[in-house]
C-alpha cells in the first residue's frame, strides 16, 4: 500500500440523522431523533463485512446500518473514511492470506495511521503533528474523550476545546 490517505476522519462522524423526518408518514414516532448538536461517532469496521459472504467487502453507502444511522454514515467525509478502511482491510487480507472478518480493527486502524488518516475526528492536532498517532491510540483504547461544539453548520471535536475568540 503506497498511496496516503487524505486528511478525512476514518471510520467516524458527527452528522445527524437528515432523512427529512416531515416527510415521513411515520415522524409522530421519531420524535427521540430531533436534536440539536451531534457528538463525533464511532463506526463499527464490523459494517463492511458481510455476515454471510466470505472475502466480500462492501463500503460507500451499502453499508449495513439501521435507516437512522444510514442518516449520519452516508455522507462524504465518513463514506470516504469507511472507503479508506475497507481499502486496508483488503489490502491486510489479501497480503496475509486471511479473510477480512479475520483481521483485527487494530491492524487496519495501524495502516491507517501509517499513510495519515484520523481514526477519530480529534481536531487538536493535525496528522503531521508530533502525538497525533498517539492521541488517535489513546482515543481508539478510550483513555481520552473528545468534546463536541458546534460552529455554525460544522460540528467539531477536540479533546480540549479552544477558547472563544
Amino acid at each position: 500500500m503506497t498511496s496516503t490517505c487524505t486528511h478525512a476522519p476514518s471510520l467516524s462522524g458527527d452528522y445527524p440523522v437528515d432523512h427529512h423526518h416531515v416527510q415521513n408518514p411515520r415522524r409522530e414516532e421519531l420524535s427521540h431523533l430531533w436534536f440539536g448538536k451531534i457528538p463525533s461517532f464511532s463506526v463499527p469496521m464490523g459494517v463492511l463485512v458481510p455476515v454471510r459472504v466470505e472475502d466480500f467487502l462492501v463500503a460507500d453507502k451499502a453499508v449495513s446500518t439501521s435507516w437512522e444511522m444510514n442518516g449520519g454514515t452516508r455522507l462524504q467525509p465518513v463514506i470516504m473514511g469507511l472507503g479508506q478502511a475497507a481499502g486496508a482491510l483488503a489490502a491486510i487480507a489479501a497480503k496475509t492470506g486471511r479473510h477480512p472478518s479475520g483481521v483485527p480493527a487494530a491492524e487496519v486502524q495501524a495502516v491507517l495511521l501509517d499513510h495519515g488518516c484520523y481514526l477519530l475526528p480529534f481536531l487538536d492536532l493535525k496528522p503531521t503533528d508530533p502525538g497525533f498517532r498517539d492521541l488517535q491510540e489513546k482515543g481508539v483504547r478510550g483513555e481520552v474523550r473528545g468534546t463536541g461544539r458546534s460552529v455554525g453548520w460544522a460540528n467539531e471535536t477536540w479533546v480540549n476545546l479552544p477558547e472563544d475568540e
